[in-house]
């Protein structure tokens, strides 16, 4: 048992506990220890080597306004990389029927199912528009009626057609990891909000998905650990226990490995699925308890097919997919995850959802042959299939430290129940503070989300409660953080912070109207042709 009595320890080595560790650090407190579970630092973020070539099989796209991941990776000098999107894009639907479109929305489909989608996106930017990221419950009425309710009891009440409603079900599950009818509509339009709107979070250009780190994502934990000094942050120290009081000052902490440790300040930078791992005396205040227990992480086995040459892109296909078949076929959604430099030629695929629980009974051996069959007829080539170099797939639902990925999702009357007590420190003087990108306020779920919450937690604590000396009492917390003029990965429009829609769009009717505008229109001609005919030969 160490002696030393910190000022502060952090549960978790992802880039949420390193942010927190790094804000203490450039404030100089030095007096910290990270604690993390596994072998290695990243948490969510997970790089692998390929013959020389980093893969990411966990957190890895990165796009504009995500400033703070932005701003690290900037420190540390780790460059961004486009992600290739131009070209023909192909589209699966339930019924095995596929089609080939550009763009983000699949216009393959019919003229109605166009509309209706457009129509549901349209109102999904427009109810998302109207809560808080900083208190999506705050909207009272907006929060009584949405969060009784999940994505897809909302889905049926408003689309119009079956082939809309199968792409928004698929765009959901490939956002959320878990089924329309496991989240709450009031948790999917928050998601919608920090995320900045729904075509940022859909789209690769100017979208979420518009970047990659060179060398992969975790090299960023990586290079916090670096800095921060091997020392602080201590790797294989799983907490088991944490003994704490509220109107006490001090925390112990106990590992798996019996280590112990004593702190005046913890930051639990877990997914609050993950409290639960940990026997806390006394318990956490109810509404904590109730996080652990009803929210859960999404299922997710993310999939890289490694080919020896760019099939895809020999036939002027971008590598994206979009498949609504639900588990028919295992993959919802893929990208491109060439890198050109190294002469590296993959497809990432998204196993997600149901689709995860089912394919995860599988052997590896049977999701690698269902994958390439799968992109071999999507991209109309049976090269896809004979040459495959490597699958490698990472099922994060399997990973003991994790649960799942990207983040834990909210049932029915979790949001608006926990409210903001999801954010809020325990004890009298900050004993407990809380990270992870779940209560990250703008782009949870992603890494940028993962350091705001972690650095907003060591602000907290420095100047609310440590107080070592008077300057953390100036410190001002800046919730959306500037576009640096450095920075490559930038919109268009660095004023405009909402992805939506187009006004265009956004005016455009739904099916149902359309359709009786012709009705009423065909009924009119019909008429008009009737009186000319009895006008001129009766």
């Amino acid at each position: 048992m160490s002696s030393e009595i910190f000022d502060v320890l952090v549960i978790g080595g992802g880039i949420s506990g390193l942010s927190a560790g790094n804000y203490l650090f450039d404030h100089n407190v030095k007096n910290f220890l990270i604690l993390e579970a596994r072998d290695r630092v990243g948490g969510r973020t997970c790089t692998i080597d390929y013959n020389q070539h980093a893969v990411d099989v966990g957190g890895a796209y990165v796009g504009p306004f995500q400033n703070r991941i932005l701003r690290l990776a900037r420190e540390f000098n780790v460059r961004t990389y486009r992600v290739h999107y131009k070209g023909k894009n192909t589209l699966t639907l339930s019924d095995g029927r596929r089609s080939v479109y550009k763009g983000i929305i699949p216009t393959s489909v019919g003229i109605f199912s166009l509309l209706d989608v457009n129509y549901i996106l349209c109102r999904t930017q427009e109810l998302c528009e109207q809560i808080s990221n900083q208190a999506p419950w705050s909207n009272e009425a907006l929060s009584a009626k949405y969060d009784k309710m999940t994505v897809e009891d909302w889905l049926q009440t408003l689309g119009e057609t079956e082939e809309a409603k199968e792409l928004y079900r698929s765009a959901a599950r490939t956002i959320l990891c878990v089924e329309p009818s496991e989240a709450s509509m009031l948790a999917w339009l928050s998601t919608v909000n920090n995320g900045l709107g729904i075509m940022r979070l859909c789209e690769v250009e100017n979208g979420a998905q518009e970047r990659k780190f060179r060398g992969g994502s975790q090299q960023i934990s990586n290079h916090l650990r670096a800095k921060l000094g091997t020392d602080r942050v201590l790797l294989n120290h799983a907490v088991k226990q944490v003994q704490w009081s509220p109107t006490g000052e001090l925390v112990k902490v106990t590992c798996a490995n019996n280590q112990e440790y004593t702190c005046r300040h913890l930051i639990i930078a877990l997914a609050p699925s993950l409290y639960k791992t940990i026997e806390f005396e006394p318990e956490l205040p109810e509404k904590k308890r109730e996080a652990t227990e009803r929210m859960y992480m999404g299922s997710i086995i993310k999939t890289i097919t490694i080919y020896d040459r760019p099939y895809w892109k020999e036939k002027n296909f971008s590598g994206i997919t979009f498949d609504t078949s639900h588990v028919a076929n295992p993959v919802i959604f893929t990208y491109d995850d060439s890198f050109e430099e190294d002469r590296f030629y993959a497809i990432m695929g998204f196993i997600v959802a149901d689709s995860s629980r089912q394919w995860s009974k599988m052997t590896r051996e049977e999701r690698r042959q269902a994958v390439c069959k799968q992109y071999a007829r999507a991209f109309d080539c049976n090269d896809m299939i004979t040459g495959c170099q490597e699958y490698i797939e990472q099922d994060w639902s399997a990973e003991k430290f994790s649960g799942g990925c990207y983040a834990d999702i909210m049932p029915k009357e979790v949001l608006s129940s926990l409210r903001e007590q999801l954010w809020v420190p325990c004890g009298n003087n900050g004993q407990l503070v809380f990270a992870g990108t779940e209560l990250a306020t703008r782009f949870s779920g992603y890494m940028d989300g993962a350091v705001q919450a972690g650095e907003r937690a060591a602000f907290e604590i420095l100047t609310k409660y440590l107080k070592v000396n008077g300057e953390h009492l100036s410190l001002t917390w800046v919730d959306e953080e500037p576009v640096d003029p450095r920075e490559e990965c930038r919109s268009p429009d660095i004023t405009k912070l909402m992805y939506g829609p187009s006004k265009i769009e956004m005016l455009l009717p739904k099916a149902s109207t359309v359709k009786t505008l012709l009705k009423v229109a065909s009924l009119a001609l019909v008429g008009l042709t009737a009186v000319f005919i009895k006008s001129r030969y009766f």
